[in-house]
């Protein structure tokens, strides 16, 4: 179990992130999703699934992605899982996403498309602290060090190491609160 943060936290989160078709929110699609909803150091709840573009999606999958029309053709699509996600981001204090306006923006866009909204909460993004790095360079430099097999760019691998990530720098945000200014994690 992780030590908590001084002065009794009780702030409910969101961890997410998500697998795309490609990089453009406005036309490409998410594909996989990953969610961790916590307070600290208890997960309450997680969701993890892959998610079937719709029928009428035609673009070509990104290089880039880590999966195929082929890993998805029998999963749900994005309005079956959405009034749960919607939820969860509804009932936290904060969301946390590694390189967050990217999930923003694809979160945004399917949410909308089903005629949920984004909730307005605290966008909290480590990416920030290292600069434009990998999530997985983020985590070596914070001393978090996973197996050779992690599944790096699998969303619930990501939402998972990011997890542990904001973790490790709230608990030096808090050290440095106790010793004088703050002068590293921003969040969001």
């Amino acid at each position: 179990m992780s030590q908590r943060p001084s002065g009794g936290n009780e702030m409910r989160a969101t961890v997410v992130d998500v697998e795309t078709t490609g990089l453009d929110a406005e036309r490409d699609r998410v594909v996989e999703v990953g969610v961790i909803w916590t307070d600290w150091d208890v997960i309450y709840a997680a969701l993890e699934t892959t998610i079937r573009p719709p029928a009428l999606y035609e673009r070509p999958w990104s290089d880039k992605s880590p999966l195929r029309p082929t890993d998805v053709e029998h999963s749900p699509g994005f309005a079956h899982i959405a009034p749960f996600l919607f939820n969860l981001l509804a009932w936290s204090d904060e969301i946390v996403a590694y390189n967050a306006p990217f999930d923003m923006r694809f979160l945004s866009n399917e949410l909308l498309r089903c005629n949920l909204w984004m909730p307005d909460r605290r966008i909290c993004d480590p990416m920030r602290v290292g600069g434009r790095i990998t999530l997985k360079e983020a985590c070596s430099r914070n001393k978090l060090f996973f197996k050779e097999d992690y599944p790096w760019h699998r969303a619930m691998g990501d939402a998972s190491a990011t997890f542990r990530l904001w973790q490790r720098l709230r608990l030096r945000e808090t050290a440095l609160e106790e010793d004088g200014p703050v002068g590293g994690f921003v969040p969001g």
